[in-house]
């Protein structure tokens, strides 16, 4: 009974990475349209064009079509696309539906996206401190292809007392900020800096330790909340996905689960024990590899620091100020200390100040009414006095 409740919380704990990391299935499940492996690089990006047009086309004409949401120029509108293409496995009717989602989630977000494209974040910096403690992750370096190093140390993470500190709603919005600074800053920058275009990030989990605080109420809900918002909203962004320290069990039931994933899906997700650090060298360079996951790289602070450093090309001054994102202090990216961000607080003395406006000039109107009616006041008095004589008359 034991060894049954064993496998079934691994099954649960598997399936929750796989959700969290990969969003879903679907979006793995094939990169071309038809053909398969035997599809040749050139039928492939035919296809792409064609569905890419498609979709811009379908988009266009519901007024649905917007540039600029994950970078600078054209062909980052057009990967953006591909991406939610390859989500709904190349079918433009089901992309186009998942787009027009996304657009008006980010109509409704706007301020805190906008704010986190600027590094700008919703949680105080005594939240960012609980945060760190119950959830410890964070982006370190890059691998060898140059894409972001994202770290989750999720067997340290505690759902329930993170969430007894910090709302659920403020916490998925600090998230989808750092999705938005991932999308238009992170990703952007690592492009610049490795010299060809980057699409996705590589994921290090770390399970060691983990439990069944990582799977109650709390941590489903966490899990659910913030893999929507990955899942629906930044699709295909994830290049590959290094589960480390997994126990035994864990990979009986990845064993097990394996042969009913697409081939696409198995290539991405890496399930490895104790012994991970020669897979992690050959992917990521010593230097960017934090020391505590087998690098060389130790950063000042608490877990040779790293995982809190942020080091990346994101924070290389030449490269933000090339991506036009430049900050005033580019070495501790600025918090937002309370829901009005310096975004958001612009924006509504702008909007106070146009109400104000308008109301002055609603109140002019009515000062010249009034005094049109004052100005007639001898002639309607005359008026009734007349009427009433009329009437007494008769």
């Amino acid at each position: 009974m034991y060894i049954i409740h064993t496998l079934n919380c691994r099954s649960h704990m598997c399936a929750c990475m796989v959700c969290m990391y990969v969003h879903t299935y679907a979006e793995l499940q094939v990169l071309c349209r038809v053909g398969g492996a035997m599809a040749s690089e050139g039928e492939r990006r035919h296809d792409d064009a064609l569905s890419v047009a498609a979709l811009r086309r379908t988009l266009a004409a519901t007024g649905l079509l917007r540039s600029g949401i994950a970078g600078r120029d054209e062909e980052d509108d057009r990967l953006l696309l591909l991406r939610f293409l390859r989500a709904r496995k190349m079918d433009v009717a089901k992309a186009a539906a998942m787009w027009e989602a996304m657009i008006r989630w980010r109509d409704q977000m706007e301020e805190v996206l906008a704010a986190g494209a600027a590094g700008e974040f919703p949680l105080r910096p005594e939240e960012i401190q609980i945060a760190r403690e119950f959830h410890p992750r964070g982006y370190h370096g890059v691998d060898k292809g140059g894409r972001p190093l994202y770290i989750e140390l999720l067997g340290n993470s505690d759902p329930q007392k993170l969430l007894e500190a910090i709302s659920l709603e403020r916490y998925v919005a600090h998230r989808s900020a750092e999705a938005e600074h991932m999308q238009i800053t992170r990703i952007p920058a690592c492009s610049l800096a490795f010299g060809s275009r980057i699409e996705a990030q590589m994921v290090v989990i770390d399970v060691a330790g983990i439990g069944m605080k990582n799977f109650n109420a709390s941590a489903r809900q966490l899990l659910g909340a913030i893999q929507h918002v990955l899942g629906q909203f930044y699709p295909e962004t994830l290049h590959s996905l290094y589960i480390i320290n997994a126990s035994r069990s864990f990979r009986f039931v990845w064993a097990w689960i394996r042969p009913f994933l697409d081939p696409a899906t198995v290539a991405r997700i890496h399930i490895l024990g104790h012994d991970y650090t020669t897979t992690l060298l050959e992917v990521v360079d010593a230097d960017q590899l934090p020391s505590f996951l087998g690098g060389k790289c130790t950063c000042p602070g608490d877990k040779g620091g790293c995982i809190w450093s942020d080091k990346g090309p994101w924070n290389d001054a030449a490269i933000l100020e090339r991506l036009g994102r430049l900050r005033p202090n580019k070495q501790t990216p600025p918090v937002m200390s309370s829901p009005l961000s310096t975004y958001s607080f612009s924006s509504k003395v702008l909007d106070l100040q146009q109400r104000i406006s308008a109301a002055e000039a609603e109140h002019a109107h009515i000062k010249m009414l009034l005094k049109k009616v004052l100005s007639k006041q001898d002639e309607v008095l005359n008026m009734l006095q007349d009427l009433g004589v009329k009437q007494c008359r008769h």
